[in-house]
């Protein structure tokens, strides 16, 4: 070998070895520990997703309704899965998931999964959702991100011993952009630390879209999947961005998207009969990100309308209670309402989405709705049960600064 050819290789070699620790660096904060949503029956399956720098030989998740000590030959069920990558994002890292199904409801189950190398992970657990009646808690609010103050308020929400946490938009304000992975990992991160059960349960997530989850530089003719990479590819539930899941006899949650992938008008039909799918449940609690009554932006906003236009009358026909506002950062009750008017009988919007973000002052004007509102981060604990429903706002210094509760 000639000088030139020593040179070259040297020079090959370092470079090999600049992109190769530069592959690990990106790997370095890869979410440290599974995380859960559900694509199907909280109280039957649970949906367990980890993150691999490279793909496991096998996606395999090991689970019992007992500790095992981490020793995956000791438990007595076993779920095999898939393996999937994010388009485009750099470190080409492994998303791995599997459903878990034919679970006991109202039961703590314990897990390991098989690592890149095959061998077992750490033991985690968690609790399916009780299907006999009992109360079901969760905490919910919306517009994150991964600062400080989503932690002191995560901190607080963990308090609660919450069954599972809705987010309803605004997630961890990467804006949809493959480039801003690092936003992602550390938001879940931070609640792998922060949002723990007791006994070290994971609390399993619901997530609503948000306009910060969708890229603007993406056409909107494209796939959601092309336009709000990681809110697809990084959380499984179902594979779209209007949902509805049912937490045992009392209460279901119905994920809307406030026209960031998908326009109102095209749920309609959906919302409509996945409404009447529930009229035997008493507490149908609507989630989406853009408010019908906002506390900051304008009321007459083109999204706010067509929701009032589209979404409300439906919401008012199949006898909804209370919906979850999110996108103004900042907290908000308004009076019930039904047909546009103050009413006893009418829905109670809760908002506005600030579990974590900057508190945005109210824009007072005309806004006749309201029955409080304040600049103040904050999230709600709310708890639904046969008899009645019961919400109360938290904000960062562990104060409750909002009651509100509908008996039957």
């Amino acid at each position: 070998m000639n000088r030139r050819e020593f040179l070259q290789s040297t020079a090959v070699a370092a470079a090999s070895g600049y992109v190769l620790l530069h592959m690990r660096a990106a790997h370095a904060d890869l979410p440290k520990r599974p995380y859960l949503t559900w694509q199907n029956d909280p109280c039957t399956t649970m949906t367990v997703t980890f993150q691999t720098a490279t793909a496991p030989k096998g996606v395999v998740v090991h689970y019992d309704t007992e500790p095992r000590g981490g020793e995956a030959g000791r438990h007595s069920f076993h779920a095999a899965g898939a393996t999937t990558r994010v388009g485009g994002l750099a470190d080409g890292r492994s998303v791995n998931t599997a459903e878990l199904a034919g679970l006991r409801p109202g039961t703590r189950h314990y897990f390991v999964f098989e690592d890149e190398t095959g061998r077992a992970s750490s033991e985690y657990c968690f609790d399916t959702i009780p299907d006999d009646g009992r109360p079901v808690t969760f905490v919910i609010g919306g517009d994150m991100g991964a600062g400080p103050r989503m932690r002191k308020l995560t901190d607080l929400a963990a308090r609660q011993d919450p069954l599972f946490c809705v987010v309803g938009g605004d997630i961890h304000y990467e804006n949809g952009d493959i480039r801003e992975f690092q936003a992602v990992d550390d938001w879940l991160n931070m609640m792998a630390e922060s949002l723990v059960g007791k006994g070290g349960r994971i609390v399993p997530m619901v997530l609503a879209i948000g306009n910060h989850e969708v890229s603007k530089d993406v056409a909107e003719s494209e796939p959601g999947e092309r336009r709000a990479p990681f809110y697809y590819g990084f959380y499984p539930q179902g594979g779209k961005s209007h949902f509805s899941r049912r937490f045992g006899p009392n209460l279901a949650i119905v994920c809307l998207d406030s026209e960031h992938i998908v326009p109102v008008e095209a749920q309609t039909e959906w919302l409509k009969n996945t409404l009447q799918s529930y009229a035997d449940v008493p507490f149908v609690c609507p989630v989406y990100h853009v408010p019908m009554y906002p506390a900051h932006r304008e009321f007459a906003g083109n999204v706010s309308m067509k929701e009032r236009s589209l979404w409300q009358p439906l919401f008012e026909k199949h006898h909804v209670r209370v919906c979850f506002e999110n996108h103004d950062h900042l907290f908000k009750r308004t009076k019930p309402l039904l047909n546009s008017e103050e009413n006893p009988d009418g829905i109670v919007y809760l908002g506005d989405g600030c579990f974590g973000r900057d508190p945005r002052e109210v824009n007072e004007g005309n806004r006749w709705y309201l029955e409080k509102a304040s600049q103040t981060a904050h999230f709600w604990t709310v708890t639904a049960e046969k008899g009645g429903i019961t919400c109360v706002a938290t904000d960062e210094d562990g104060n409750e600064i909002d009651r509100w509760s509908k008996s039957l």
